[in-house]
């Protein structure tokens, strides 16, 4: 933090660093909820110093926070004054704490360093001790990870001046955000209002005035607030990526895996920043051991005669978690939508590394788990025997059925990934010597099940049936607008909905039409990318145009209520779908495009095959694609009145290209080299 005065010596201030609601935790005592700690001040050499320590009492959490103030002309005092505070129930109190006092300062600099002695491992998850994440850790061990960063921070200052210092630190902050940042730009053309402040854009577009810059803002807000809220090292961005007020905060600040930390990470690739999802992937490796022996004893308990069989009983995933435990009832249906990021990640980086040692280990270990948890019935469609469609109730009760669309459809996905993922790394499963392996003999159950999940059925409304035994549109349920909408999961995020089967596309419209426009942010988002999905831009505009009128609060953020970062996230998803569309196999740049942006451009977003895509358009019609490969291979590209145009390199090579069908060319790529097209028609 710098601080500056206007003039010689004019700047005084006190810092006062506080553990918020300390006083107050006696009311939490049931919960054991307790807070302990202080704050002591010091002053070394020139320097103001104060430490703020303390212990969470119900996970047995310390944590430390070291303030260093340098001042370069100022003088420093150290002292316990008084400090007059509200408390919850409205009393005025007086504590004492340490503060660090600066008189006569031209400029200061306060230098931050916070840490605790948490540290994800897989012990924080199969211990059952409740006070686990520390084990024999102390406050020492706190400080220690904190003084070791200050030291870090005081080596990478060493000799700088005053004023280089602060220099030097924001210099290397900024660096390391634009290049993550700065990949992505988009402009749809009307910047006349980019000088209003937030909270007068939001209330202009509620009144009727749209902004496309408040649109474009809103989208690469989306793309900060998951950079600030989840990298390497980190843990996963939670309910509310890592911004909370509240004392006992909204859901737990958890880790929920029935749509809303997937939906944190649609964004993650297809906008540029893959890098963000390896706070994930390290919170997985966390958490696998305890899933693996818990599920386990569920499919001793619920299907001994499967106990055991392909090499283990894999692992499934519950709805709830949070850095130091995950338990709760499992779900194929959760599991398939969590191992369908880690697909993903493979199919925009391409990274066969990462598919070999992680990603396919990870679909047959869930494979195991779905193939145990499934039972024929008299069609001989394999159907999960106890699952649900998410926070649907029936009678007023969460409603647990068997073969709900939900868990047959991530069942599929998850199953048929793994296939395509053994393909991928040139593993050949009809080799009986293979299949015979302990490693991949769960591939021969999976090719006996496959064909016979069924999971998508339609309805006598026309409609995709959420349950089975459904037979007009949520003729089960109790809400016929629900939030949820996880029957239509095999259109967005899935792929099993789409254009080949135009049938259940028409069935996927009478869905979305019947469950309505309405819900909480995130549901708005999934909604706007199922119906970018379907490649109809202008309701997708509509349900962005809603998400910002209705669920958007003045800072941006997302309202569920209260705030939640995932309605942010997928909204910023759902803007990169109507931008791109990959899914189907080929690049199809501008796939749901509405009227009101017809004209724009944008560089950088990501398609599958690990392509990075920029288009330029105007009066509805593409004008140039410009297409880097960034792992070689083919490039498919599917645009109207494509099989007219030109393909260059940027150095001006023309590129011969296939015309592989209506409005779809392909062409082989060179790793790094950037391709041009040019030359569209309008069309209509």
């Amino acid at each position: 933090i710098k601080l500056d005065a206007s003039s010689a010596g004019a700047l005084d201030f006190t810092l006062r660093p506080t553990i918020p609601w300390l006083q107050d935790y006696a009311a939490f005592e049931n919960d054991g909820a307790s807070k302990t700690g202080e704050v002591v001040s010091y002053v070394d050499g020139n320097d103001g110093v104060i430490e703020l320590t303390g212990k969470l009492g119900y996970w047995d959490v310390d944590f430390i926070g070291i303030y260093r103030v340098v001042t370069k002309d100022g003088s420093v005092e150290a002292s316990t004054a008084p400090h007059t505070y509200t408390d919850t129930a409205g009393a005025t109190k007086t504590v004492e704490n340490g503060t660090i006092k600066v008189s006569g300062a031209t400029s200061a600099y306060i230098y931050v360093n916070l840490g605790t002695d948490y540290e994800l491992t897989s012990e924080i998850f199969t211990s059952s001790d409740k006070k686990k994440p520390t084990f024999d850790k102390t406050l020492a061990d706190a400080r220690a990870k904190v003084e070791e960063e200050a030291a870090a921070i005081a080596a990478k200052l060493g000799g700088k001046s005053f004023d280089e210092a602060y220099a030097t630190l924001r210099d290397t902050h900024v660096a390391d955000y634009s290049e993550l940042f700065g990949r992505v730009s988009l402009d749809l053309g009307d910047w006349q209002d980019a000088e209003l402040t937030t909270d007068e854009l939001l209330t202009n577009y509620k009144a009727g005035t749209l902004s496309q810059y408040l649109e474009v803002l809103y989208f690469q807000y989306g793309r900060y607030l998951l950079i600030a809220s989840s990298r390497p090292g980190t843990l996963p961005a939670n309910l509310q990526g890592v911004w909370n007020m509240k004392n006992k905060p909204s859901w737990s600040s958890g880790i929920w895996h029935n749509i809303n930390v997937q939906m944190n990470y649609w964004p993650a690739f297809s906008t540029n920043i893959a890098e963000t999802f390896e706070a994930y992937v390290g919170f997985n490796e966390a958490y696998m051991p305890a899933l693996e022996a818990s599920t386990t004893s569920i499919i001793q308990k619920y299907h001994p005669d499967k106990l055991g069989q392909d090499g283990g009983n894999g692992w499934s995933v519950c709805v709830g978690s949070n850095p130091f435990e995950i338990t709760g009832d499992r779900s194929a249906g959760n599991l398939g939508f969590t191992t369908q990021l880690f697909w993903e990640q493979y199919l925009y980086t391409q990274d066969k590394t990462v598919l070999e040692e992680n990603i396919l280990p990870l679909l047959l270990s869930a494979a195991r788990f779905i193939t145990k948890c499934v039972e024929q019935d008299e069609n001989g469609n394999y159907l999960v025997s106890y699952c649900d469609s998410p926070e649907m109730y029936v009678d007023g009760v969460w409603y647990f059925t068997v073969g709900t669309t939900y868990a047959q459809t991530f069942a599929y996905l998850n199953n048929y990934n793994a296939l395509l993922a053994a393909k991928e790394l040139g593993i050949d499963i009809t080799d009986s010597e293979v299949l015979s392996s302990e490693e991949y003999s769960i591939l021969n159950t999976i090719l006996e099940q496959l064909d016979k999940y069924d999971p998508i059925i339609v309805g006598l409304s026309g409609q995709i049936k959420e349950f089975r035994e459904e037979d007009y549109y949520c003729s089960v349920g109790d809400e016929p607008q629900h939030r949820h909408i996880s029957q239509l999961v095999g259109l967005y995020p899935g792929n099993i909905i789409n254009s080949d089967t135009p049938a259940w596309i028409d069935a996927a419209i009478v869905t979305l039409t019947e469950r309505g426009d309405g819900g909480m942010g995130w549901s708005l988002a999934h909604k706007m990318n199922l119906w970018a999905r379907i490649e109809d831009g202008e309701r997708a505009y509509e349900l962005y145009n809603r998400l910002l009128k209705t669920n958007t609060y003045t800072n941006l953020w997302n309202r569920c209520p209260p705030f939640q970062i995932d309605g942010n996230l997928g909204g910023t998803a759902g803007v990169s779908e109507m931008l791109l569309q990959s899914h189907m196999g080929y690049i199809a740049p501008l796939a749901a495009i509405p009227s009101s942006w017809s004209d724009g451009s944008y560089t950088g977003l990501v398609a599958r095959g690990n392509f990075e895509v920029s288009a330029a358009w105007a009066n509805g019609t593409a004008t140039t694609f410009n297409i880097t490969s960034k792992s070689g291979g083919v490039a498919k590209v599917y645009y109207p009145s494509i099989t007219g145009a030109s393909v260059v390199t940027t150095d001006g090579e023309t590129v011969n290209y296939t015309i592989e069908g209506r409005n779809l060319i392909s062409f082989n790529t060179e790793i790094g080299k950037t391709y041009i097209i040019s030359g569209f028609n309008a069309v209509e």
